[in-house]
């Protein structure tokens, strides 16, 4: 598990985190050892929310289905909730926005901003997935052609990050970073 990145940008002045990698990285696990529920938008639940909304399973294909109907009608159309947790609690983490300009919208709008990039290899992300959501070979595959397709060029919005923490250890190493993470919000 490394980090690479200019930490410093973390401090006690940041107010939004914004967590970007590919499905299987890590972003939510992170998330959860960050343990700010209050201050945490994970950029599926709106999606998840219509799909059962509309009485359909929730699965890799409704919410590409979803994230295509909806960021087709408004490319921006998540960042007013986005904007209600950081002006409710004072500070957002924001776990796996879709859109490159959807980033390049809150980088706009708050000045205190971070980007951190969660990597992982292939095989471990993809290991992630058939333990967390049953994905089998041919469904990963989809994941990462839809991920390409629905985030509007991928590499554009990974080049984005300030911060790049490398996935590859265990639970514990991702525990102790999300503690060093805190540890510099709380400005030590």
């Amino acid at each position: 598990m490394k980090i690479y990145g200019d930490l410093s940008k973390l401090n006690s002045k940041t107010r939004v985190i914004i967590l970007i990698g590919e499905s299987g990285a890590g972003k939510s696990t992170l998330s959860e050892f960050l343990d700010m529920p209050d201050n945490w938008f994970v950029s599926s639940s709106l999606m998840i929310d219509i799909i059962t909304e509309r009485g359909l399973p929730i699965n890799h294909d409704t919410i590409h289905q979803i994230a295509s109907e909806k960021y087709g009608e408004d490319p921006y159309w998540q960042i007013p909730y986005m904007l209600q947790v950081l002006n409710e609690t004072g500070f957002l983490l924001l776990d796996g926005p879709r859109r490159t300009d959807e980033v390049k919208r809150i980088l706009e709008l708050c000045q205190e901003s971070v980007v951190i990039k969660v990597v992982a290899r292939l095989q471990e992300r993809q290991g992630r997935l058939e333990q967390r959501d049953s994905v089998d070979e041919n469904a990963f595959r989809r994941v990462i052609a839809d991920e390409k397709s629905e985030t509007g060029l991928v590499d554009h919005l990974l080049a984005m990050a300030d911060i790049t923490i490398e996935n590859k250890g265990s639970l514990e190493d991702l525990q102790d970073i999300a503690k060093e993470i805190l540890i510099r919000l709380k400005g030590g």
